[in-house]
């Protein structure tokens, strides 16, 4: 069962984030062009798919192995585009400590509750 929670809980932020990226298009690839990422709205649309392809996957339990490590370099990608400075070293933290988690769930799998 804890599997199951941890799954969920892990999915959430990806899921929700996935959601909100989608709506704010537009801003999302202009945050993205900002900081230099070239090919902004393909790499947007990307992410956008891997967050939530990736979060229904935990959620469900299907797949799970490869969704986490999608998942993890998806973060860590993100994570050395926005969060390298000093100031967001609280929220490099916690995105190391969530591909933690994804790395876990990667070798761990789904374990007994998924669709199978």
């Amino acid at each position: 069962m804890f599997r199951l929670i941890g799954r969920a809980l892990i999915a959430i932020a990806f899921l929700s984030t996935g959601f909100s990226q989608l709506f704010h298009f537009e801003s999302a690839v202009s945050l993205l062009a900002a900081r230099g990422v070239p090919l902004a709205a393909l790499c947007q649309s990307a992410g956008i798919a891997i967050q939530l392809l990736g979060g229904t996957a935990l959620v469900l339990g299907v797949g799970v192995r490869p969704a986490a490590l999608f998942l993890a370099a998806y973060l860590l990608a993100a994570s050395l585009v926005f969060h390298l400075s000093g100031a967001q070293r609280i929220v490099l933290l916690k995105n190391a400590a969530i591909i933690g988690s994804l790395f876990m769930v990667a070798v761990h799998g789904a374990g007994k509750y998924r669709l199978s």
